[in-house]
């Protein structure tokens, strides 16, 4: 009875392994994509909107590609997101070669036609890669876009089945596998006054671009906090947009290299705390919530 027992725990064992690990290529046939982009401009925002698609399979320096395509879809000036409804149809797009992309285990490579951010042209990159683990810090080209050099690996999910997905978090941002990131496919995690979202994602090419299917535990937590004056040289005001008083919560800054450089208790949802001591660069302020929920923002110090 207790071998049968063993054997039993044992399997359910491997098969919940053999689960968790299941591949989930990116570079598939139809993969599309809906970005969806954010700039500030000094009386609004500017909205615009692309998207990438692949079709058809290449073979560079011996190894199978799949081709991605680029699409212009819509640039408007509204001040508030522009409802995509319906997606205009394929053949009304002009669509340009983007580059290529393979899958190699956990990872997924990259070749663009033109500088990507960080990602240089016409040379193989890493674009996405899911074995890292809590802690790490990406080695990404997308994720090393000047003035924010480096994220850490906070958490990290899996969908439940049949989508198995592993989701990682870095600080606020997520890359889903077998799907890309919450910013999209190529574009980069942090650009200054500019902001990029994945609005939709299908494999059904661009007529079907809808949700991220089967990613129900990636919604955004609902509290957040704004950081300001950023830039800021001596003091940061901490503004906690919620309704939840977090009087005794702490609040800890961590500079590029991860390290803790300052820790502070939260007074009231809007607290000042003094930067004076801190060098110029890049710094993270993280508040751990009642809730387990971590929310963290990026700010810059200058002096």
């Amino acid at each position: 009875m207790k071998t049968f027992r063993l054997f039993f725990i044992v399997i359910i064992v491997i098969t919940l392994k053999t689960t968790i690990v299941q591949s989930q290529p990116l570079a598939i046939e139809n993969a599309s994509w809906l970005i969806h982009n954010r700039s500030m401009i000094p009386f609004g925002y500017f909205h615009s909107f692309w998207g990438y698609t692949i079709k058809g399979d290449t073979i560079i320096n011996g190894k199978a590609y799949k081709k991605v395509f680029s699409f212009d879809i819509l640039e408007t000036f509204e001040t508030s997101t522009t409802v995509l409804n319906p997606i205009p149809p394929l053949h009304l797009m002009m669509m340009n070669l983007k580059g290529f992309l393979r899958d190699e285990g956990q990872k997924v490579y990259a070749i663009t036609l033109n500088n990507n951010f960080s990602c240089l042209a016409n040379i193989e990159y890493e674009l996405l890669n899911f074995g890292y683990n809590v802690g790490d810090t990406l080695n990404l080209c997308i994720a090393d876009y000047p003035p924010f050099p480096f994220y850490m690996v906070d958490s990290i999910k899996y969908n439940a089945p049949p989508f198995n997905r592993k989701n990682i978090y870095s600080h606020g941002n997520v890359i889903y596998q077998g799907i890309g990131t919450s910013v999209g496919l190529f574009e980069a995690f942090e650009v200054i006054d500019s902001w990029f979202n994945l609005e939709r994602y299908s494999t059904n090419g661009t007529s079907g671009i809808g949700v991220i299917t089967g990613n129900k535990n990636t919604k955004k937590t609902k509290h957040s906090f704004n950081i300001f004056p950023n830039p800021a040289k001596d003091k940061i005001n901490i503004n906690y947009q919620d309704n939840e008083n977090l009087s005794g919560t702490d609040i800890c800054i961590r500079n590029a290299q991860g390290q803790l450089v300052l820790q502070r208790t939260l007074e009231q949802n809007i607290t000042q705390i003094d930067i004076s001591q801190l060098q110029q660069g890049v710094y993270v302020a993280k508040i751990n919530h009642s809730d387990g929920s971590v929310i963290q923002k990026k700010f810059i110090v200058i002096k």
